[in-house]
């Protein structure tokens, strides 16, 4: 299991086989995943016994009023977690979510990101398993063509531009 304070994890050092089960270390779904990390281009992966995790998250620099620059973000997080518990789970659910930053009035601190598209696969296999990875990817790139600016999202759902925080 990973711990607070580890290097970042490349999915190359993922420990498949114990985290998901023992069909994911057969070497040809080792190497579907790995082809599908490469694609994916995220960040640091997670992982605990049947959950592997990572997000990307894509930085836009944005103009504020006055002439002043700032950070804004899309963050795609990625699951792919086992039914039951291995060594042989039943199946898995990959989940896909994409969140914008949030700039809400600042009374409200405990925000960070608002969650406005989600999508989700139930597999029984690992190779459907591989084939919902590369849906999720799919469903990544067309989030990032219909609004790639996080202020296209936050009209879209209702949630105050980035121009709304003082």
């Amino acid at each position: 299991m990973e711990h607070p304070g580890d290097p970042p994890a490349r999915a190359a050092s993922l420990p498949l086989a114990a985290t998901l089960g023992p069909a994911w270390g057969r070497a040809d779904v080792r190497t579907r995943f790995l082809a599908f990390a490469d694609r994916w281009k995220g960040g640091r992966w997670t992982w605990a016994t049947g959950v592997l995790s990572t997000e990307l998250v894509r930085t836009v620099e944005c103009e504020r009023p006055g002439g002043e620059h700032a950070r804004d973000s899309l963050e795609i997080g990625l699951e792919l977690v086992a039914h039951g518990n291995p060594p042989e789970p039943p199946g898995w659910t990959v989940i896909l979510a994409l969140n914008v930053q949030c700039w809400c009035p600042l009374e409200h601190p405990d925000h960070g990101y608002h969650r406005v598209r989600t999508a989700e696969w139930t597999t029984a296999a690992p190779a459907a398993t591989l084939a919902a990875l590369d849906e999720a990817l799919t469903h990544t790139a067309q989030w990032l063509r219909t609004f790639p600016d996080p202020d296209g999202w936050r009209h879209r759902h209702g949630l105050p531009p980035r121009t709304g925080r003082p």
